[in-house]
């Protein structure tokens, strides 16, 4: 199997160029790669240079040549301090532009139309140079991962110093046969796109309708820092209940959101059920924001599906 390397949570910030590592100097911020779990997997990006102050979003392509498997736990690395956040995505890339082992600037959310999210991770610590994200699954879960799949993985760093900065990001799963798997679990998410955010105060909502019954592992929101509440509430025939609350949106939520979790079997949610996602933010800019350099969106992993659960709507408001 050629092994491959990690990604980052959505197309956040402007795009920047891809820098060769030959003959730049710039400061290390590697760090140790953990192994991964025994039988498990391990994808390791190719070392890259993020240029002075600049908002890179790069993506590597390959294919996952193995059997298939269900990924019960998924572990990313960045380098801390400038790691915005790593993701899988699956979709339809010219494999004669892009051929396998490719990497490419797709910061643009032009770029990734058509693309689903294969995994979504959560902040979980900061150890040995390393921010470290994961999702990991209860015993007999797995997200599917089939032989075949053509994987877009996408990198997001931030690198607000003077300095040149080289970086390299890995990622560990524990896996399961797919014989073994009990039962599956994908990524769900909830965005909007077409949002723009103008000078001063402002704010918007959106709905998304539950088509299936599922239970929510966990959730959690997106903005950048000029966001300053977001809340989730889940809308039934019975009434509305605020599932997810953060009134005072903390400009270091960009990269380490408060994380809303609930104990097996989950939160349920009927089919028929409304999402309403509510973001403000406040732009002390003279100019308009739109899609990515801010965000509203909430994320999380929700069972039984083997399929992403994606709601990308025109805001209500």
């Amino acid at each position: 199997m050629r092994h491959l390397a990690l990604l980052a949570l959505a197309a956040c910030g402007n795009p920047a160029g891809i820098t060769d590592t030959a003959d730049i100097p710039a400061v290390d911020a590697r760090f140790t790669i953990p192994a991964p779990p025994e039988g498990g997997l391990q994808w390791v990006l190719p070392d890259a240079v993020i240029p002075p102050s600049t908002d890179s979003t790069r993506c590597y392509v390959d294919s996952y040549d193995g059997e298939d498997i269900g990924v019960n736990t998924i572990t990313t690395y960045q380098a801390e301090g400038y790691g915005h956040h790593l993701l899988f995505w699956t979709g339809d890339v010219d494999p004669e532009l892009y051929p396998d082992g490719s990497v490419f600037d797709c910061g643009n959310p032009a770029t990734m139309s058509g693309w689903m999210p294969l995994f979504v991770v959560h902040p979980d610590r900061i150890e040995g140079g390393a921010v470290i994200a994961m999702s990991d699954l209860p015993d007999g879960m797995g997200i599917s991962l089939d032989g075949g799949t053509r994987l877009i993985i996408q990198t997001h760093y931030l690198n607000t110093t003077p300095d040149p900065l080289l970086v390299r990001d890995a990622v560990n799963f524990a896996v399961l046969p797919e014989a073994e798997v009990e039962v599956w679990a994908a990524a769900w998410g909830h965005g909007v796109t077409d949002m723009p955010v103008p000078p001063g105060e402002s704010s918007l909502a959106f709905d998304c309708t539950w088509a299936e019954d599922v239970n929510l592992l966990w959730a959690l929101g997106h903005m950048h820092q000029r966001g300053t509440a977001l809340s989730l509430d889940h809308v039934t025939p019975g009434g509305t209940t605020r599932i997810y609350d953060v009134p005072e949106w903390d400009p270091a939520y960009r990269d380490t959101p408060p994380l809303l979790e609930w104990d097996m079997p989950g939160y349920p949610v009927a089919a028929g059920d409304v999402f309403t996602t509510r973001c403000a933010w406040f732009n002390e800019t003279d100019t308009e924001l739109n899609y990515p350099d801010e965000m509203c969106a909430t994320t999380g992993i929700a069972w039984p599906s083997k399929i992403p659960i994606i709601c990308n709507p025109m805001p209500a408001e």
